[in-house]
């Protein structure tokens, strides 16, 4: 056994391997443990594991997004009145009408 290399250095068990995969997923550095040229198993796990953590961090990223700019119901809470009015405003027709808003948390507060 002189002449075998492991094919990750410093890794003692699974705690070990756990942070090496963290370490590897989120590029913090490795500090003592790298990954040695002896295996290429390891080093296409390496790489899948790289590109199978960006899918799923432009996954949920893609999700968190897509609900944060979700439009609310505003088309159910929004009224527009059935009448308008066309009137002479500073020497100029304008339309009038009337909007109501349904929702229980405003937009803009109250001036007490």
């Amino acid at each position: 056994m002189s002449g075998w290399t492991p094919c990750v250095l410093n890794i003692h068990g699974f705690p070990s391997c756990f942070l090496y995969s963290l370490e590897t997923q989120h590029t913090t550095g490795y500090g003592l443990r790298a990954i040695t040229e002896e295996c290429p198993e390891a080093i296409f796990i390496m790489c899948a594991q790289c590109i199978i953590g960006m899918i799923i961090d432009s996954f949920t990223v893609g999700v968190v997004f897509a609900k944060m700019t979700r439009p609310r119901l505003t088309t159910y809470t929004i009224q527009f009145s059935r009448n308008a009015v066309v009137c002479l405003r500073d020497g100029e027709l304008c339309m009038t009408f009337r909007v109501g808003d349904l929702r229980k948390s405003r937009l803009v507060g109250k001036n007490k």
